[in-house]
């Protein structure tokens, strides 16, 4: 079963050079941040079918930030009760509260008082976010 599983695979989408299945996984994130690393320019159409998906993308993210701010609320309710201790224990968790401390660079004094060094040191990055925005004739 394996092996006809790997025979269609290897015909289908190697020989037949069809593509992957994409799914959630940082896996296909990744193959596509490599297959499309540059744009071409052109505008592409896209379908109804691809409307729907913009749809379920917006109501899901949507839903996420209702989610993060009950998340942020049941936090900062912990932290409200834990107030200055470090460690705080219930019949069922142990939860930590503890102060950490952290080094950063602050860029933007590095870059007005030691420019040269702030570009020496500085790596250019590239991405291709992908941005939706609703169109006047959208609902």
């Amino acid at each position: 079963m394996i092996i006809d599983r790997e025979k269609h695979f290897w015909e289908y989408h190697v020989l037949g050079n069809n593509p992957f299945p994409i799914d959630g996984s940082s896996a296909a994130e990744e193959l596509l941040k490599k297959m499309y690393l540059e744009d071409n320019g052109a505008m592409t159409m896209l379908t109804e079918e691809e409307d729907e998906l913009i749809d379920a993308l917006e109501h899901v993210k949507a839903e996420l930030k209702d989610l993060e701010t009950l998340k942020k609320r049941y936090e900062n309710e912990l932290k409200m009760k834990m107030a200055e201790s470090p460690v705080g224990v219930t019949s069922n968790y142990e939860i930590s509260f503890k102060t950490h401390k952290r080094n950063t660079i602050d860029s933007k004094r590095l870059k007005e008082e030691l420019p040269d060094i702030a570009n020496k040191y500085s790596k250019e990055s590239q991405s291709r976010p992908l941005k939706i925005k609703r169109t006047v004739g959208g609902n």
